[in-house]
């Protein structure tokens, strides 16, 4: 995932897995790589990060979450 620097600062002390790998992008923007299972708290906690987050693999987690904001969207637009 790419995340903004602030919403992912829990995760330098508190790894998602053994393998977690923080990289940074600039000055406002880390990638974290880590190894973990596709579930519904996975996408849950994915979706709480909002537009601080954005997943980038893999794809299939992607396309998850891009749907899912697609009909969160529509639910307030149609309003």
């Amino acid at each position: 995932m790419k995340f903004d620097r602030r919403a992912a600062a829990h995760l330098f002390e508190t790894p998602l897995s053994s393998d977690q790998l923080i990289e940074d992008v600039d000055d406002v923007h880390v990638i974290v790589t880590a190894t973990v299972r596709d579930t519904a708290q996975l996408a849950w906690w994915l979706l709480g990060f909002g537009e601080f987050a954005v997943v980038l693999e893999p794809r299939s987690v992607r396309q998850n979450i891009e749907r899912s904001q697609k009909v969160a969207t529509q639910k307030y637009v149609s309003q």
